[in-house]
C-alpha cells in the first residue's frame, strides 16, 4: 500500500511544481521575456549551424594538412612521380 501512496504524493508534488508556469501567464513582463526567448531560438539555431559548418570545414582542412600520408588529388603521369 505504501507504493500507491507514494505515487499519488509524487503526482501532487509534480502539480505543485508546475504552479510556477501559471505565474508566467499572469505577469506581462515575464510573458514578454518568455516570448522573446522563444522568438530568438531560430536565429540562435542558424548561428550554431553556421559555426558548425565553419568548424567542420577547418577540421577537414586541418586533417588534410597535418596527416602523415600525402594524398594525390590528381593522377600522376609517372609511377614514381611525387604529387605536387
Amino acid at each position: 500500500m505504501r507504493g500507491k501512496n507514494s505515487n499519488v504524493s509524487q503526482v501532487f508534488r509534480l502539480f505543485r511544481a508546475f504552479r510556477i508556469l501559471r505565474l508566467f501567464g499572469r505577469i506581462k513582463a515575464i510573458r514578454m521575456i518568455i516570448s522573446a526567448l522563444i522568438a530568438s531560438l531560430f536565429p540562435v539555431f542558424n548561428a550554431f549551424m553556421i559555426m558548425f559548418i565553419v568548424m567542420a570545414l577547418f577540421a577537414v582542412m586541418g586533417t588534410s594538412f597535418f596527416s602523415s600520408e600525402q594524398v594525390c588529388l590528381f593522377r600522376c603521369n609517372q609511377k614514381n612521380a611525387e604529387c605536387m
